[in-house]
């Protein structure tokens, strides 16, 4: 039994010494982030954080806290950008480390201040950020995530692309087809009855009026009487030259000279 003490102690003393091995070489790191990660530093600085935000998650294995820091990154960018997350299964030991030194966490701490208003700072009068400054208490990779989701909400100024193709009545000075429909529709169906040519005119400008909060400029244009009947006159040649296609093209006759068909009939 003896024996096998000494033999469990200087395991433990093993483990110890590599244990401060390993918190020495994380505090190297943190001391000049940059140099170590280069342009990953934010997401390997956020995975510290996620490490020491989550101390008290003892019941989650290395698999899980992976997939959930993945998630929370995913958040903060477009999933295809987002780079390889080193050391990301390795966070239950990062919490190990964190946990038992307190010089590590307040490196980590002092790290976390600096690269927040570094980020900030880049982001001010970019866009339409003005002013950006982290939350009291505000983790880095949810500032990341909140200034994300800002810019994807941003959209040309004036009404939204989906607003004026609603409202387009011509393509390169041509009313469309679409609208010229909406008006026979208007004109024989929608009213019960049939209305004249300047009654239709009317009616469509009457619907245009309704809308009180689209400036003068972005309204579409409206068809005088005169083009309505223009494009009356139009779709009647046209269904009279279908009907004449139509009549030679499918609605022949075929006279069969073979002498069994003859028979046949």
């Amino acid at each position: 039994m003896a024996a096998e003490r000494a033999k469990l102690e200087l395991a433990r003393a093993a483990a110890q010494e590599a244990a401060r091995a390993a918190e020495q070489s994380l505090w190297r790191l943190l001391r000049a982030p940059f140099d170590a990660w280069g342009d990953e530093v934010l997401w390997q600085l956020s995975m510290f954080e996620f490490a020491l935000d989550h101390l008290d998650d003892v019941s989650s294995t290395p698999k899980q806290l992976q997939l959930a820091f993945r998630a929370a990154c995913e958040e903060a960018r477009h999933p295809d950008e987002l780079p390889r997350l080193r050391g990301s299964l390795r966070i239950d030991a990062l919490q190990d480390a964190l946990d038992s030194s307190s010089e590590l966490c307040h490196e980590l701490q002092a790290q976390l201040t600096r690269y927040k208003r570094l980020y900030c700072s880049a982001l001010r009068g970019f866009g339409r950020f003005r002013g950006v400054s982290p939350l009291p208490g505000e983790a880095l990779l949810a500032l990341m995530q909140r200034t994300h989701c800002a810019a994807l909400q941003w959209r040309p100024p004036g009404a939204s692309p989906a607003e004026k193709l609603a409202l387009v009545s011509k393509e390169k000075g041509v009313y469309t087809a679409e609208w010229r429909n909406d008006t026979r529709l208007q004109q024989y169906e929608d009213t019960g009855g049939v209305l004249s040519l300047r009654g239709t005119a009317g009616v469509t400008k009457a619907g245009l009026r309704r809308l009180k909060q689209l400036p003068e400029g972005e309204k579409p244009a409206q068809e005088h009487f005169t083009t309505i009947r223009a494009h009356a006159y139009q779709a009647h040649h046209i269904q009279r030259a279908n009907a004449l296609v139509n009549t030679f093209a499918i609605k022949r006759s075929v006279i069969q000279w073979d002498e069994v068909t003859i028979n046949g009939q």
